[in-house]
């Protein structure tokens, strides 16, 4: 070969375009896309766990409210008791020294948005707390010594019997063992059989509409 067809050859083969392969081509995009990709997912992941976090700390304090409520339901449990002596004694109680206040606002507020997430069970009870505290709160009120010695007694025993029943949805709801009945309730709050046996004489005496004790 002379040094003119050399030189022509060369010419020919600068001039070819030699095809990248297709793996070469697609890097970039494919790059791109992973970075999109991965992109989305950190977000996802960021929202999943704010969304946990905000979940746990409502439950949070919803447990709270349930803990409190608890608490003031026996201590309104023992303020019964102490009532209930004195008027199966016809003794007028001056008043009452029952919680300022049984409202679950933690539980009005978050509850609704999150009720979802719990059982068929503990959503009930959470439920009924809110409507029974509401009516604690307003026959509470009504405890006045101008309601007579009978009308006292009724509305103490429905606000003991009341606490009964929540305090026994309470423990469900953290996890304790259920007083199941107002006995066991009594006995776990260091009342004595002589507390149990009152409450009986009061409670027949309710039943019977004052014939028994005529308060």
């Amino acid at each position: 070969m002379d040094i003119e067809n050399f030189q022509q050859c060369l010419t020919y083969a600068s001039s070819i375009h030699i095809s990248k392969p297709l793996l070469e081509t697609l890097l970039p995009y494919g790059s791109a896309l992973a970075g999109v990709v991965i992109g989305f997912l950190l977000n996802q992941a960021r929202e999943w766990w704010k969304d946990r976090k905000t979940l746990k700390n409502k439950k949070k304090c919803i447990i709270e409210d349930v803990h409190r409520a608890r608490h003031s339901m026996e201590l309104t449990t023992t303020e019964c008791i102490k009532i209930l002596n004195k008027l199966v004694i016809k003794q007028k109680p001056s008043g009452h020294n029952f919680p300022t206040g049984f409202k679950t606002p933690l539980l009005e507020e978050y509850f609704p948005a999150i009720a979802h997430t719990y059982t068929v069970q503990d959503r009930y009870f959470l439920k009924e707390l809110t409507a029974y505290t509401t009516h604690l709160e307003n026959i509470t009120k009504e405890l006045k010594p101008s309601i007579g010695l009978y009308g006292f007694s009724l509305s103490t025993l429905e606000i003991l019997n009341t606490c009964e029943t929540m305090i026994g949805m309470c423990d469900i709801l953290l996890g304790d063992k259920k007083r199941n009945d107002l006995p066991t309730l009594l006995r776990s709050l260091k009342h004595d059989n002589e507390d149990l046996l009152v409450v009986e004489i009061m409670s027949e005496n309710a039943e019977h509409h004052n014939t028994k004790l005529n308060l």
